[in-house]
């Protein structure tokens, strides 16, 4: 009897995808404050979200937003931002070894492109230019149990890394789609 009681409480436990060994869901003030207990400062604050500066996977300076469900303010997705470099060749490796840690971790990607969009190409030296254009395309993907995580290289020349709940964005989009339907 009690084997089973342990085996419900970590199925409960293992029901949301998590950052930091923390699962993503719950309010957002309530998920705002285990951030502060795991180290990271409140840079800003809204209703549906906040930015928190920390340490994540071994950057000092990671700029986390968390995001939140209109109405219920459920925890439903982070972007981590990292600062890696002003290079493409160093935001390039950064991006290659992130990439290579979740495959360690979460196995081989459900989705990954890497490419320029006209008139850039890689080795044609404007890869830093293409990127500030949103001219380069470099995601990985990894569709999990709980969720989905993806490996970015953002316009602002950084590594974006996005946790997304599975659960909680689904609550998202009920709640945005029932607002739309309220007013109409």
């Amino acid at each position: 009897m009690i084997v089973c009681g342990i085996a419900l409480l970590v199925n409960a436990q293992e029901e949301h995808l998590k950052f930091k060994g923390i699962p993503i869901t719950g309010d957002i003030d309530s998920f705002e404050i285990k951030l502060k207990e795991c180290g990271f400062k409140e840079i800003l604050h809204e209703n549906d979200g906040f930015m928190m500066e920390g340490s994540f996977a071994g950057k000092d300076d990671a700029k986390i937003m968390v995001f939140a469900s209109p109405k219920t303010h459920t925890t439903c997705r982070i972007y981590v931002l990292l600062d890696v470099g002003t290079t493409w060749n160093s935001l390039k490796t950064a991006y290659s070894n992130y990439v290579e840690l979740f495959k360690y971790k979460y196995g081989k990607p459900r989705d990954n492109i890497e490419l320029f969009s006209r008139p850039y190409y890689e080795g044609d030296g404007y890869e830093l230019q293409a990127v500030r254009n949103d001219k380069c395309h470099y995601i990985t993907g990894f569709s999990v149990l709980l969720g989905y995580i993806s490996v970015s290289i953002s316009n602002n020349c950084k590594i974006k890394i996005v946790y997304e709940d599975r659960k909680n964005a689904q609550i998202e989009v009920e709640e945005r789609k029932r607002s739309i339907i309220d007013d109409i």
